[in-house]
């Protein structure tokens, strides 16, 4: 056997190690890791070779000691880096690869010495330092199950200026993750959005590596939210919808991770008042965030077998779904300046559902749920008293927010503020007070609030072209009856189709859909509430069995160096059209 050859002199590994060992705090907890960019250099297949040929207890022959570098640089750079770290020789981690122990084996248990000779330090020094090699890395759309003691990447101090938003099922707050253990895409500081911090403007290094981390701690919640995400994971090529870069579970919380938005459409109402300040905010910049905003509830409803399956999940299915439940300005982020600034979020009460179809096939709806999903001024009217719900929930509580959203844009945050309050009543006689779009009658009937109703009325009159028609749409949501509500594709298609036209265009060709909800209403008391012994004429039908869908619109952009407007085609609904 010819003789190895001599390895360079050896350098300080130990104190290379020290020097690039960082420390995140994550939920009041110390983090000591060797970052994956230092691990990586500490790992090269030179320092390996280096590390074999100088343990001089090891006698390989040649093919031997390559087979070995193989297997470490391979499988076993993290223990390689711990034994470097603990000065362990290789003769040690030979004996862990011979007894099957790899990288895949971490965190190896006390028991797991493979040799007596180094129990003792096995115990003592290497089982306490093994943790500092094993911090996980988050590649962009995959799940991990992290064992408890495994030290987290993220900063994630729990202070009430990190904290973004809290709800019933969760919390978000602001946090960084270390640059080279996720592959996400870069956040952007964004200068139009007011409220960044110094610490954000100006560390120049912390660009990118900021997220937000949401927390679910009630576990059957966690698995629904889980199984939305995983489900939909095609809606995250449509850009109004708030991706989950990666997810993972830690004991028993549930976290995942999306790009930090600068607000929520609550929140954004608040930091612009006044719309006609700000040259951005225009009709054709409403108008493309809330068609985008109906494309990506398009896509949601559609049956997953439309959509690709990745890596967090499960293969697509023909016979499922998708719904949200809890649409409304606090879960509608913004993201200021970008082109999509509004989109879908927060899936706590989301769910997957199985279509339900006729023994012909022709009439194919999803599955209702009797849970009790939502936030009250945006609950759709059948969750009323126990009713079922499913797909056409989403668009009434969309038609409620666009309903808000036309107001602010027209006359400012106050007004808005105005309406919620002239809202408020009796949801039905004798019950709770809220603020809700709709009431039930002495007679049961259940009908739109008079707020809702005046305000319609009042913007019919100072709306015109696109925002006239918009308008018009948002009456097509607000139905009372599910069957007569438009679908989500019918939405998207209406929306789309006034993408290319111009106001003068949109008001040839009138609003006999606007014009006969202001008919069937022109009866109505003009009030925002309703006492409960009054009489009140039953203007709202009950549902009809025989609802036909809603036509299908489709927008035939012009071709390309001609002038003319894009021609607008107008077909019937398919026979296997869904609510």
């Amino acid at each position: 056997m010819s003789p190895p050859a001599t390895p360079p002199p050896e350098r300080d590994w130990w104190q290379f190690i020290e020097d690039r060992t960082v420390t995140y705090n994550f939920r009041g907890h110390d983090q000591e890791f060797l970052p994956k960019d230092a691990l990586e250099e500490v790992t090269a297949r030179q320092n390996i070779e280096e590390a074999v040929l100088r343990d001089a207890n090891l006698r390989l022959n040649p093919q031997e000691r390559n087979k070995l570098i193989d297997t470490i640089s391979t499988k076993a750079p993290k223990l390689f880096a711990t034994c470097l770290y603990c000065n362990f020789p290789m003769k040690f981690l030979k004996g862990l690869l011979d007894t099957g122990r790899t990288d895949g084996s971490l965190p190896l248990a006390k028991g797991d010495c493979p040799d007596p000779e180094y129990e003792r330090g096995f115990k003592t020094t290497f089982w306490g330092n093994q943790k500092r090699f094993n911090a996980p890395f988050f590649p962009l759309d995959f799940h991990k199950s992290l064992a408890v003691g495994v030290p987290i990447p993220i900063q994630f101090d729990e202070e009430p200026e990190n904290l973004k938003g809290k709800g019933a099922f969760g919390v978000v707050s602001k946090v960084r993750i270390h640059p080279s253990h996720h592959s996400f895409p870069k956040s952007e500081i964004n200068e139009m959005a007011s409220d960044r911090s110094n610490d954000e403007t100006n560390d120049k290094e912390a660009k990118g590596d900021i997220f937000a981390m949401k927390v679910i701690q009630h576990q059957a919640s966690a698995v629904r939210e889980k199984e939305f995400v995983t489900a939909m994971s095609g809606v995250e090529k449509f850009d109004h919808y708030a991706r989950c870069f990666a997810s993972f579970t830690l004991g028993a919380n549930y976290y995942m991770i999306y790009e930090l938005a600068d607000c929520n459409l609550q929140e954004f109402v608040l930091i612009y008042p006044d719309r006609k300040s700000h040259t951005f905010l225009t009709t054709c910049w409403l108008l493309k965030q809330t068609s985008g905003l109906a494309s990506a509830l398009r896509q949601i409803h559609l049956p997953v077998s439309s959509k690709p399956t990745n890596k967090l999940g499960v293969p697509g299915n023909e016979e499922t779904t998708g719904y949200i439940h809890d649409i409304k300005p606090d879960n509608i982020l913004c993201y200021i300046g970008k082109p999509n600034c509004f989109r879908l979020a927060d899936y706590s009460c989301a769910k997957v559902a199985k279509y339900v179809a006729s023994a012909s096939g022709n009439n194919r709806r999803s599955h209702q749920t009797l849970s009790r999903s939502g936030t009250p001024n945006y609950r759709a009217p059948e969750c009323h008293r126990g009713g079922s719900t499913s797909r056409p929930y989403d668009l009434w509580s969309l038609g409620c927010v666009f309903l808000e959203l036309l107001v602010w844009f027209y006359e400012g945050t106050s007004a808005v503020d105005e309406f919620v309050e002239a809202r408020s009543g009796s949801l039905y006689p004798g019950g709770i007070e809220d603020e809700s779009f709709y009431f039930e009658d002495t007679k049961n009937v259940k009908r739109l609030r008079g707020a809702v109703v005046d305000k319609i009325r009042q913007l019919s009159d100072t709306c015109t072209g696109r925002l006239k028609f918009f308008l018009e749409t948002i009456t097509m949501l607000l139905k009372i009856s599910t069957l007569d509500r438009l679908s989500a594709p019918a939405l998207d298609d209406r929306l789309k189709s006034i993408t290319y036209r111009s106001d003068e265009e949109v008001e040839k060709g009138g609003f006999p859909d606007l014009d006969r909800f202001l008919d069937s209403h022109r009866s109505d008391p003009v009030s925002s509430k309703h006492s409960e012994s009054e009489s009140i004429p039953q203007l709202v039908e009950p549902p009809s069995s025989d609802w036909e869908p809603a036509p299908h619109i489709t927008v035939e952009p012009p071709s390309s160096g001609d002038e003319s407007a894009p021609r607008i085609r107008v077909e019937p609904p398919s026979p296997d059209s869904t609510t």
